[in-house]
């Protein structure tokens, strides 16, 4: 199969690059995708490993970010070091006339040829495919891959002397349709595992701890912030969904829950629906605010987990920093 080469910088987009990485490795395997082609065996020329490189390649992903260009604080960008990797990895791209997909990250826009060297101007003409690191990660990511599918079943995709504007056009990624329904039974997932399944799991541990075995309220407690954390943290990491829907879920799991925990003890013990004394009140939006925080912080350390496997992974070890 012709290999699928990524370039982009260290410093801009990383974390991303490891996600869309495992995406590509997944379909297509992880030996037919060169991440980082500026990673150089000792001893060996870095133009000349470079070109190596991208020789074997069909096509050039070139990942960027809002700082892809490496503005310095002095207004100079990197991609004017006749020594940057970047530059040089997109240049050579350009001289072999190869296919060349640009990957905009979240609110990254294509430089206009002002702001790149005489040798990469024709880049900033090229379509770009948008891939949000939120929400829409995976369908953007499909989309790459349907535009990865197309230039690799054609014949001659190693082909030089093609225009790289009219190739790009061609291999444009179009708008996939949605299976019907998919979307609905996604969302219907999220909510079971995320809302309604936890909510259960601290009815449970309610009804075990205080009622069934009494023991100290204090197990409860802990236990309100632990299922929470772990279900904001699987949010993240299952799901990719960040803090807004860790908001939004956590509201309605301590909602479910409190409102359950109610329901049960106006059932067994008779007391009423509706908290009826001050105490019953700050217990109830103790446990409230306890599951909305644990939720939210669960999710951001899930956040915080990709990024360091993203940093440690594919590129994040081992390889030599220049990108």
């Amino acid at each position: 199969m012709p290999k699928i080469a990524i370039s982009y910088r260290r410093s801009d987009s990383r974390a991303i690059v490891g996600r869309i990485f495992d995406r590509l490795a997944d379909r297509y395997g992880s030996e037919e995708i060169f991440l980082d082609i500026d990673a150089i065996p000792y001893g060996r020329n870095f133009r000349d490993h470079i070109d190596s490189i991208l020789k074997r390649s069909a096509v050039l992903i070139v990942v960027v970010g809002q700082h892809w260009t490496g503005a310095r604080a002095d207004g100079a960008s990197r991609i004017f070091d006749q020594e940057d990797p970047v530059r040089i990895e997109l240049q050579t791209a350009l001289m072999r006339s190869m296919r060349i997909i640009p990957v905009l990250i979240d609110d990254a826009v294509m430089p206009p040829p002002g702001d790149l060297p005489e040798s990469l101007r024709e880049f900033s003409l090229l379509n770009a495919l948008h891939i949000d690191s939120g929400l829409d990660f995976k369908i953007h990511v499909s989309r790459l891959m349907t535009a990865l599918d197309q230039i690799i079943a054609e014949p001659g995709s190693l082909r030089k002397g093609t225009d790289a504007t009219a190739l790009q056009a061609k291999s444009a990624p179009q708008p996939s349709k949605p299976e019907p329904g998919r979307e609905n039974r996604r969302l219907a997932r999220v909510l079971l595992g995320y809302v309604i399944l936890p909510a259960l799991v601290m009815l449970l541990a309610h009804y075990l701890i205080v009622l069934k075995f009494n023991l100290h309220f204090d197990f409860l407690r802990l236990l309100v912030i632990l299922v929470p954390a772990a279900a904001g943290f699987l949010l993240f990491w299952n799901e990719r969904r960040s803090w807004p829907w860790a908001i939004v879920l956590g509201a309605g799991m301590a909602l479910l829950t409190v409102a359950g925990i109610q329901m049960v003890m106006a059932f067994i013990a008779g007391t009423t629906w509706i908290p009826s004394t001050l105490v019953d009140w700050q217990e109830a939006l103790e446990f409230l605010a306890s599951i909305q925080l644990a939720t939210i912080a669960g999710n951001q350390i899930g956040a915080g987990g990709r990024f360091l496997q993203a940093a440690l992974g594919p590129g994040g070890r081992g390889s030599r920093e220049l990108g």
